[in-house]
């Protein structure tokens, strides 16, 4: 798979497409910024911005005219995204500290 085709509109538009571009991103924003801007911006805020951005560009891709159902969906699908990918990059976190644990036998 060429990366320029992992986020597009209609991987986006998935939930699991939208949680691997927050996370991805996310981790990304860290990696690049400061201890400094890191410690009076939580990595929650980040998420949510990303998220954000996510939901933000798939409502305005999919061709529909934006109504205020569209927006409110908007606003629940970043508040779920975002606690998602809390939640993914939290179990990926522990399950690799989990295996880093054991030894080889």
């Amino acid at each position: 798979m060429n990366l320029a085709e992992m986020f597009t509109v209609n991987s986006l538009g998935t939930m699991a497409g939208m949680i691997a571009f927050t996370v991805t991103l996310t981790q990304i924003t860290k990696f690049l910024t400061t201890e400094k801007v890191l410690n009076v911006v939580s990595s929650r805020l980040i998420a949510l911005f990303w998220s954000a951005i996510a939901n933000i560009f798939v409502l305005l891709m999919n061709g529909n005219s934006v109504s205020v159902e569209g927006i409110f969906v908007c606003i629940v699908n970043t508040l779920l995204v975002t606690a998602a990918s809390f939640g993914t990059f939290d179990f990926g976190a522990k399950t690799i500290d989990k295996n880093e644990g054991e030894s080889e036998e």
